[in-house]
C-alpha cells in the first residue's frame, strides 16, 4: 500500500480531511479527487493532500492505491484524531479530535484546508481563527430554518445556531448540502460565506440486463421489489417498516418483496436482524448483508421497482433519493425537513407523518399496485438531473480562490 506519495515538498495547493469512513464519506472524497484531477492542476504541479485516520484505510484497504498519484497524496491523521476507534465518543471528544486533526494538517502548510465534514468541527474551527491558512468546510445538517418541537429540539436548534456563528469568523466558505438552508446561514455573519453545494451523484457502473438480474434472485415478472440499500441502521426506519408491514393484508402482501443491501451496525445488529425477521412472517425478504460495492449497488438499482427512504429524523440531503429521483422510481419516505420537502415539491413519491404506520402501510400498498399519489415520473427524473458530479465541481471550482 502506497502512502504519502508525492511529487517533493512543495505545499498542496489543498487539503481535505474527513475522519469518518462509513457510508458516503468515501465516495465524497473521491468525488474531490475527480474534482481536483479535472482542473488543470496537474500542468501546474501543485498538489491535493487528503488527509484520513488509519482506521479509514483499514476500512477501505484498496483507497491509498487507487488514488495516489503525482497530484495526490493520502496521508495519515494521528490516531488522537481518529473517533472510529471510540464508537461511543462523545460530541466534545469528536470536536477535540477535529482540533488535533487541523492542527496537524496546518503545520504541514497547504495553501487551503478543507473539511469534509463540518458538522462536527465547527466548535474545532474557531480555534484557528487567527490562522492564515483558509478553512472551508461541507455542512450536511443546518437545521436553523425547521421547526424542531420540543424543548430539546429548540436546545439542539439553539446549539446549532450557537455554533455557526462561532465557526464563521474562522470560515473562507461554508458549503451547504441544503439549498434552503444557505440564506440562513448567510444572515448569521455579515459577509455571505455560504454556498449551496449540490450533492453530486456519481454515474452507475453498467449492469447486465434487468430480467437477467432479477431472474438470477429468484424474482417473477409480477414481483414489485421495495429497496432499501448503505447502511442498515435502525435510524433507517427498519422497526417502523416493520410494524406497517404487519397491517398489511393478506392479497396487500402479494407479489411484494423488500430487499434490503449493505452492512449492519454491530451495536445494532440483534434488533435490525429481529425486524427483518419480523417481515419475513408477512412478505418475501432478500438481505444481502456487508459491504456493498458500487457494482453491486447499481445491480440493485436495475432490478428494484420503488425505494425505502422512511428514515427516522433525517436531516440533510439523502444521495439515495436523488439516486432514486434520477433513476424515476417511486420514493417511500418520511414526511421531515429537507428529505420530505424534496419529496413533495417535486412530486418524487410518498412522504409519510414520522412513525405513522398506518401511512407507511398505505404507500407499500400504493406502490404495490403502482399508483403512487403524487409521483410524477418526468418531474422527478428532472428534478434528479440537478445533482450530478460536475455541477458539484462547479459549485467548488467557482467558489476556492486557489483554483481561480
Amino acid at each position: 500500500m502506497r502512502r504519502d506519495s508525492g511529487t517533493g515538498n512543495e505545499a498542496p495547493c489543498l487539503a481535505i480531511y474527513d475522519l469518518v469512513g462509513s457510508g458516503h464519506h468515501r465516495m465524497y472524497l473521491e468525488s474531490m479527487i475527480a474534482w481536483w484531477l479535472g482542473q488543470g492542476n496537474r500542468a501546474t504541479g501543485m498538489r491535493l493532500d487528503v488527509w484520513v485516520p488509519p482506521s479509514f484505510l483499514e476500512q477501505h484497504p484498496d483507497f491509498s492505491d487507487l488514488h495516489s498519484s503525482d497530484h495526490v497524496r493520502i496521508r495519515l491523521l494521528p490516531e488522537a484524531s481518529d473517533p472510529q476507534r471510540r464508537t461511543n465518543a462523545t460530541l466534545p471528544e469528536i470536536s477535540a479530535m477535529n482540533r488535533k486533526a487541523l492542527q496537524t494538517i496546518l503545520e504541514s502548510s497547504p495553501r487551503h484546508v478543507m473539511s469534509m465534514f463540518l458538522d462536527h468541527a465547527q466548535w474545532a474551527v474557531r480555534a484557528f481563527r487567527r490562522s492564515a491558512i483558509p478553512i472551508s468546510g461541507i455542512l450536511f445538517r443546518s437545521q436553523l430554518g425547521y421547526p424542531m418541537p420540543g424543548w430539546k429540539g429548540r436546545l439542539v436548534k439553539f446549539r446549532k445556531k450557537v455554533l455557526l456563528q462561532a465557526a464563521l469568523p474562522a470560515m473562507t466558505h461554508v458549503f451547504c448540502l441544503d439549498p434552503y438552508e444557505a440564506e440562513r446561514i448567510n444572515a448569521l455573519t455579515r459577509v455571505p460565506k455560504a454556498v449551496h453545494l449540490p450533492d453530486g451523484v456519481p454515474p452507475l457502473p453498467s449492469v447486465p440486463d434487468r430480467s437477467e438480474l432479477r431472474g438470477a434472485v429468484g424474482l417473477n415478472p409480477a414481483d414489485h421489489v421495495a429497496f432499501m440499500g448503505g447502511s442498515l441502521s435502525l435510524r433507517k426506519g427498519i422497526r417502523w417498516l416493520s410494524d406497517a408491514v404487519s397491517l398489511l393484508s393478506e392479497s396487500e402482501r402479494e407479489g411484494l418483496v423488500l430487499a434490503f443491501v449493505g452492512a449492519i451496525p454491530a451495536g445494532q445488529k440483534d434488533a435490525v436482524t429481529e425486524a427483518i425477521a419480523s417481515m419475513r412472517d408477512s412478505v418475501r425478504v432478500i438481505v444481502e448483508e456487508g459491504y456493498a460495492t458500487e457494482q453491486r449497488l447499481a445491480e440493485w438499482w436495475s432490478l428494484s421497482d420503488s425505494t425505502l427512504v422512511p428514515y427516522e429524523g433525517h436531516v440533510g440531503s439523502s444521495h439515495v433519493l436523488l439516486r432514486s429521483a434520477q433513476l424515476g422510481k417511486p420514493v417511500v419516505g418520511v414526511d421531515h425537513q429537507l428529505l420530505g420537502r424534496w419529496i413533495k415539491d417535486h412530486h418524487l413519491g410518498i412522504a409519510c407523518p414520522p412513525g405513522d404506520a398506518r401511512a407507511l402501510r398505505h404507500a407499500l400498498v400504493a406502490i404495490r399496485s403502482q399508483s403512487v399519489p403524487g409521483f410524477d415520473r418526468d418531474r422527478a427524473r428532472s428534478f434528479g438531473s440537478d445533482f450530478t458530479l460536475d455541477r458539484m465541481f462547479s459549485a467548488l471550482s467557482n467558489s476556492f480562490p486557489v483554483v481561480a
